[in-house]
């Protein structure tokens, strides 16, 4: 029996109008039984379907829990991914001018045409990137 026709049924039985459309076509006696039993059986599905939606619902809250903690844990590293990006351009920075500082030890002067002109041989230039850029052992 559907869940309609067990309410349809409980209707009619609290009306006056009797057993008049009830979906039961037995006896009272065993209508009432069968009435019951059905009752009864509706009433525990809709407390398992109950209790399964409230576990549904407390593994939603439980997600939703730990989706928001990794959302601050992947914002926390977000923040240190910037500082730390932050600090290498800051280091790569320093590092420009660092070269072109030392670069400046290799500047000759050369005049020509009445106008004197700096110059940096190529193999310098080879020889500070080399210089800076290795790692000693």
């Amino acid at each position: 029996m559907t869940d309609n026709e067990i309410i349809k049924a409980l209707e009619c039985c609290t009306q006056q109008a009797g057993c008049s459309g009830c979906p039961f076509v037995i006896s009272n006696e065993i209508c009432s039984e069968a009435l019951l039993q059905n009752t009864l059986d509706l009433i525990n599905r809709l407390q398992d379907e109950k209790q399964a939606l409230i576990n549904g619902q407390e593994t939603l809250q439980n997600t939703i829990v730990e989706q928001k903690a990794e959302i601050e844990r992947l914002k926390h590293r977000k923040t240190e991914l910037q500082i730390r990006n932050q600090e290498l351009q800051h280091e790569k920075s320093e590092a420009i001018k660092e070269f072109a500082e030392r670069l400046k030890h290799f500047i000759i002067p050369q005049k020509a045409d009445g106008y004197t002109r700096e110059i940096v041989l190529k193999r310098d230039i080879d020889n500070l990137v080399k210089e800076m850029t290795e790692v000693p052992e």
